[in-house]
């Protein structure tokens, strides 16, 4: 007789999620419910091909997540909130030892991902009420003026009526608060980084093209019908200035927006979902030229996810 599936049998039930494939390991997230905390915990865990042997790397009651490999093979970032806040940790795999926060930005880290040299690290982090003009690092003089006048608006338009609470969105399956984001760039030689991009909005997804630029997907606004109005940006990172980035793409999409860069940094994979409501919406692919910005379009009713073949071995 098969026993019924109780409530209490769903605090046994673990997840697997963002899986990650190294040169001779791969990496996963086990996300496991904490009942005593009312929440859940996740870790990271390495699987060796060469042995199949499997070890946890993370440890604590904390939320371990988005596992990277550098691509040399010898580094591995991930982002942790075992700060409070979440922040991009590095874990060394050649001498082992403790993993190294990298980042301590008051509203923390949302996503990161290495340069192809494996020097440098891109990430995004949000702006919110708890940043001040000095913790948004450098700002161009007109955007700091920009800055100035939007604050003092703020602070008059709360005089009558104010704002007591605010409250979380949802968009989608995903819930929101009211903070945008930046792009900055992380260099490990001189744990130094800067502001990459001027204009704060909500970047989906980050990725080298080379070790000279970046493509970012920016969500810019939100129309009533929830869906969204997107941007495929690119960043020169030869400027040490902040910069809003070349629109490459603009076009409409629903729920997460990946990119996947080619590996000679020509084109980009970009998986949407458009519509004109989220009935009938319809799964694309979309193959950008960078430098011209063309796109082609794919239709494909059941596309889960998309990337590129890697490079055939010269054997």
């Amino acid at each position: 007789m098969k026993k019924p599936i109780l409530p209490e049998d769903y605090l046994e039930l673990k997840k697997v999620n963002s899986i990650e494939a190294g040169r001779t390991t791969v990496a996963w997230v086990q996300v496991s419910p904490s009942p005593a905390d009312k929440s859940y915990t996740s870790h990271i865990r390495l699987l060796r091909t060469d042995s199949n042997k499997i070890r946890q790397i993370t440890l604590g009651n904390k939320q371990d997540r988005q596992p990277k490999f550098s691509p040399d093979g010898s580094k591995f970032l991930f982002i942790s909130n075992r700060a409070k806040k979440p922040q991009v940790y590095l874990l060394d795999l050649e001498f082992g030892g403790e993993a190294i926060q990298l980042t301590k930005h008051p509203n923390g880290v949302t996503s990161a991902t290495w340069s192809p040299d494996s020097k440098r690290v891109a990430y995004t982090a949000p702006w919110g009420k708890d940043d001040s003009l000095e913790e948004r690092q450098v700002l161009t003089e007109y955007d700091r003026k920009r800055l100035e006048l939007e604050e003092q608006e703020k602070k008059e338009s709360l005089m009558d009526p104010y704002v007591t609470e605010s409250l979380v969105y949802r968009e989608g399956t995903s819930y929101h608060d009211h903070r945008k984001e930046l792009v900055y760039l992380l260099d490990l030689d001189s744990k130094s980084s800067r502001q990459v991009s001027s204009r704060w909005t909500n970047h989906v997804s980050i990725e080298f093209l080379d070790n000279h630029s970046i493509v970012a997907i920016a969500k810019t606004d939100t129309p009533p019908d929830l869906s969204k109005r997107v941007s495929l940006l690119k960043f020169d990172l030869n400027s040490d200035l902040p910069q809003e980035g070349k629109i490459l793409a603009s076009f409409t999409s629903f729920f997460g927006t990946p990119i996947a860069p080619s590996s000679d940094g020509k084109s980009v994979v970009v998986q949407r979902i458009n519509g004109e409501s989220l009935a009938g919406a319809t799964p694309i692919l979309s193959l950008v030229d960078t430098d011209t910005g063309e796109m082609t379009d794919w239709i494909c009713p059941f596309i889960l996810s998309g990337g590129w073949m890697p490079k055939p071995s010269a054997s």
